[in-house]
């Protein structure tokens, strides 16, 4: 992790801090999923295809980005594959833009990032795809359980939901706020209503091309860049552990010999 650190350093002082954070996740509600389960069987239940989908359709991801250029020319980027405790993978992605294509206007961060709701009639297809992967569910007081919230005051960590917005602003120190108007756009899933406040910054096209939760964030500052390369570069999820048997559950243990630093592995991540 420290060798991959200093070569990802490297790579920002030849060509330059990342422009863009992607964060791509696999949906377990992929065709080319659910169509192989048996009847009964979840995605949880086929971790060999949940391993095989989800590497496919990030193959085609960067094809889309290094090779197409979908977001513009990229001169550089890095990538990890994590994975949750649950088992489900998803990349995170830096991407260093050539100099034309860098986000350095309003306008610029608009073609490539969007925060509200579309228009069912218009876009019904890139409609269903926001509402089902795109949304970020209530934290707080309506729901406590939420994995997001962070602290005893039941605040959500991503400090959803978000302000209206006419307008997009970049601000100096973090990423841009981006543009959420309030034109009375409204979704009901379970008992709580979503507008553009609760919105998760996407690109219409891959979201519409991957029918997936493909998270997109403009780095507006070196403080964003610090924050993105640790999250990145944390490591796997961790636990201590001591093992032993029932024969010499009374009798003295020493905790430190048997002292275990184990990781956690999954099945799709072990696929």
């Amino acid at each position: 992790m420290q060798a991959q650190y200093q070569d990802t350093m490297a790579i920002i002082r030849e060509k330059g801090r990342p422009d863009l954070f992607v964060t791509f996740t696999y949906n377990p509600s992929w065709i080319e999923i659910t169509r192989e389960l048996s009847l009964g069987q979840q995605s949880s239940n086929r971790p060999d295809l949940v391993a095989r989908v989800f590497n496919i359709k990030l193959r085609q991801l960067r094809e889309e980005l290094f090779k197409v250029g979908i977001l513009g020319l990229i001169v550089g980027y890095i990538y990890t594959i994590k994975f949750q405790k649950r088992g489900l993978p998803h990349a995170h992605i830096l991407i260093i833009l050539g100099r034309d294509d860098k986000p350095k206007t309003v306008v610029n961060i608009d073609q490539i990032c969007c925060a509200e709701i579309p228009d069912p009639v218009a876009n019904p297809l890139l409609y269903t795809v926001v509402i089902t992967n795109i949304i970020h569910r209530k934290c707080g007081e309506l729901n406590k359980k939420a994995v997001y919230i962070k602290n005893k005051n039941e605040t959500c960590r991503a400090k959803f939901p978000k302000a209206f917005l006419n307008q997009t602003i970049i601000t100096e120190d973090s990423y841009p706020r981006y543009r959420r108007r309030n034109n009375r756009r409204r979704v009901k899933i379970g008992p709580h209503v979503y507008t553009n406040q609760d919105i998760v910054p996407y690109n219409p096209y891959l979201s519409l091309r991957f029918n997936a939760h493909i998270n997109i964030k403009i780095a507006g500052s070196i403080k964003a860049v610090k924050y993105m390369y640790k999250y990145v570069f944390k490591g796997g999820d961790r636990a201590t552990a001591t093992i032993h048997s029932e024969e010499v559950a009374n009798q003295i243990i020493d905790k430190i010999k048997e002292h275990v630093d184990a990781r956690w592995l999954g099945p799709p991540k072990a696929l």
